[in-house]
């Protein structure tokens, strides 16, 4: 079986990378913006496009692998593989991190420290052959392994970005590849999922990427301007719904869920992080910007806990 998950690094939040891709499994993705076969995504700068691209190479790549996987290097997926005794011996934090889901396996995430995402980063370059094998007979079982769903109608953040867009874009997508199958009710249902991380079989991901680049493509030269969360949202609940219906169309769909991992700073900064533009702030989080508040007020109340973005 032939696996890779990209992990999707931002030169300025992530922790992970030192290594740029470990056992020909985990693949660290940071593409520049002046390679030209990402030229077409990255029109509004360096980052703003980076999660979407590292998605759109995984689409070309697809037919390579058996599975593909997403992830975001800050935030990656608990992927635990190690053997029990290695595990307790060698990483006693990631050993510890096993034994909190063994008790609470119903979390969609673990608050941890930049040290243990470091530590937990190590486990993954010391896979060997053993492991990679053990990896290989876990996601074998599933169609999909996925951290456990969020209602993105009950986050005020990702709704501020995704109400106006969002019909618009279902106008485009639902005329479009697989998602012609889905009925509308999946597009319009309260309660809506979204999925920002995941392993799944290459043959699922391609025909949800394909068309959903596909809308996207058409949608953004209709709709131009978007900003970089408005278009990581569409993906994310788009990928939702279709995954949603893809349980709900196949009752042997085979699902495994695992929880992010998230670095909490260990205290709030005293002031704003150097080269924080207040302009881009705003255009990027613009319930800040209605809010009629400042950008550094907001980022040293409450933006810097929500990892919210400026450039």
């Amino acid at each position: 079986m032939k696996l890779i998950i990209y992990s999707y690094l931002s030169e300025k939040r992530s922790l992970m990378g030192d290594i740029p891709v470990y056992e020909e499994v985990f693949s660290i993705f940071n593409p520049p913006p002046e390679r030209d076969d990402f030229s077409v995504l990255n029109g509004q700068g360096p980052r703003s496009w980076g999660p979407i691209a590292c998605q759109y190479y995984a689409l070309q790549n697809a037919s390579n692998f058996d599975y593909i996987g997403f992830e975001n290097a800050a935030r990656p997926m608990f992927i635990d593989i190690l053997e029990t005794v290695r595990l307790r011996e060698s990483y006693p934090d990631i050993f510890a991190l096993r034994e909190k889901f063994a008790r609470d396996w119903n979390r969609s995430r673990f608050d941890i420290t930049a040290a243990v995402l470091k530590d937990y980063e190590a486990t993954r370059v010391a896979f060997n052959d053993a492991d990679k094998a053990r990896l290989a007979r876990w996601i074998e079982r599933a169609d999909i392994v996925v951290p456990q769903v969020g209602n993105g109608r009950a986050d005020r953040f990702r709704l501020v970005h995704l109400d106006p867009t969002w019909d618009d874009f279902v106008a485009i997508a639902r005329n479009t590849g697989i998602f012609q199958r889905i009925p509308e009710h999946f597009f319009t249902i309260d309660f809506w999922p979204w999925h920002n991380s995941f392993i799944m079989r290459a043959d699922l991901f391609a025909a949800f990427a394909d068309a959903a680049f596909t809308s996207f493509f058409e949608f953004r030269i209709k709709f131009p301007g978007l900003n970089q969360y408005a278009i990581r949202f569409l993906f994310e609940k788009l990928l939702g719904v279709y995954l949603r219906y893809t349980s709900y169309a196949n009752a042997l769909f085979r699902k495994t869920e695992v929880p992010l991992l998230h670095v909490v700073p260990k205290s709030q900064p005293t002031a704003v992080p150097e080269g924080f533009n207040v302009e881009n702030y705003m255009g990027i989080n613009a319930d800040v910007a209605a809010s009629g508040g400042s950008a550094e007020g907001h980022f040293m109340n409450n933006g810097w806990l929500e990892d919210r973005d400026w450039d």
